[in-house]
């Protein structure tokens, strides 16, 4: 009876390891999709396109799969609504939640697209891609400020947004025998050593960060956008697992104080699987422009305070507060004792209406630092890196 059951827990176990092991294998090869960032050349209106319906644009960064260039950048792009879906709309503090409650919960957008691409060289390749989002692109920057800038954390802000969304699009990875029959040429490949200090990488997060939900020391992971190349050829193809850390994190809290979000990046997984350690700082970030973050020159990503037409609508919605716990008062204290008169509890309403404004006003939490899925993020390596030909 014994050996039956130790036969079948042994059986089970390997079961459920077997996959979870391919799972993992599976994240460290990360053959997950590729994405294209198209600049329309109008101001198209998502919600109201059809099947059928065309946006032309340009591809605004390189699309690269390991070390081959699909797609360069630039190149003139022609997408076909394919499908369209009713999706949930993200959530965003932009607004105060009075606003919130009354905005559309779920918007029309398109699903999948059929795109053809003009490359250089005149010929055209035809792609199917799924839309994941439409952000009105800018560029945080960290720079070097003055010295009075640096005792106040003065944010920096390099504005790189124009009046048309860009549209994010999701593109299925090849496989090497289709890169290699769709001609996409590779680039030429090095192996070295090593990675110098300064050197610049473009990685893509793998999932959401929140400054409300992330701890100091929480792990996540993203990837290489383009390869790492130097004069002599390609040091990191794209495609590789970077892990980083969130080195400080700071959730929003009363007072309409911002939350703030500081990471980092420790580690490297190289084509032959192996990790290597890396110290890596954010110099950049590509956020919506309506999220309101700002960079300062350490890096820190933070919430901008509340501006003015936030601060109009939390007076009007005190004052609405205001009014009706002063008349909700008197009526209750006038139901309650049968000789109060509205002048015997003016007073005392006044101050009951105080009390519920201010209490209002004083737990009023400021902006929330959100880095969606796929963000942009600019890393510089602090220091050199040792590799083990990292080259294919």
């Amino acid at each position: 009876m014994k050996t039956a059951f130790f036969i079948s827990a042994a059986i089970l176990a390997m079961s459920v390891g077997i996959p979870l092991a391919g799972a993992a294998q599976g994240e460290a090869s990360d053959q997950g999709p590729l994405i294209v960032e198209v600049q329309p050349n109008g101001t198209p209106k998502l919600s109201r396109l059809k099947p059928g319906d065309r946006v032309q644009g340009k591809v605004k960064t390189g699309v690269y799969s390991g070390e081959r260039e699909l797609i360069p950048s630039g190149s003139p792009i022609e997408l076909t609504v394919s499908s369209i879906e009713r999706r949930r709309r993200a959530p965003s503090d932009r607004w105060p939640w009075v606003v919130r409650l009354f905005a559309r919960r779920r918007t029309h957008c398109p699903s999948t697209l059929a795109a053809t691409v003009h490359l250089p060289d005149g010929s055209k390749r035809p792609f199917s891609l799924t839309f994941v989002s439409a952000p009105h692109e800018e560029e945080l920057t960290a720079k070097t400020v003055s010295r009075e800038s640096r005792a106040g954390r003065l944010p920096v802000r390099t504005q790189k947004s124009g009046i048309n969304p860009t549209l994010v699009l999701e593109l299925g990875r090849p496989s090497d025998e289709e890169a290699r029959s769709g001609g996409f040429a590779p680039i030429p490949a090095t192996a070295r050593d090593g990675v110098t200090a300064g050197t610049i990488a473009h990685v893509r997060l793998l999932r959401d960060l929140r400054a409300s939900k992330s701890r100091a020391g929480d792990t996540f992971m993203s990837r290489l956008a383009e390869p790492v190349s130097l004069s002599s050829g390609v040091v990191l193809p794209e495609g590789l697992l970077v892990q980083g850390k969130v080195v400080r994190s700071v959730a929003p809290r009363r007072l309409c104080r911002s939350g703030s979000l500081s990471v980092s990046f420790t580690e490297l997984m190289l084509p032959s699987g192996r990790e290597t350690v890396i110290s890596a700082s954010p110099s950049s970030v590509v956020v919506d422009r309506t999220s309101g973050l700002r960079m300062n020159s350490e890096g820190e990503l933070k919430g901008a305070k509340p501006g003015k037409v936030h601060l109009l609508i939390d007076l009007g919605v005190t004052g609405g507060i205001s009014k009706v716990s002063d008349d909700s008062f008197q009526l209750v204290v006038e139901a309650l004792v049968s000789t109060a008169t509205d002048a015997s509890t003016a007073g005392s309403a006044r101050i009951a209406a105080a009390v519920f404004s201010g209490v209002y006003m004083l737990t009023r939490h400021g902006r929330d630092v959100t880095l969606p899925r796929y963000t942009n993020i600019e890393i510089t390596f602090d220091r050199p890196a040792a590799l083990v030909s990292a080259a294919p």
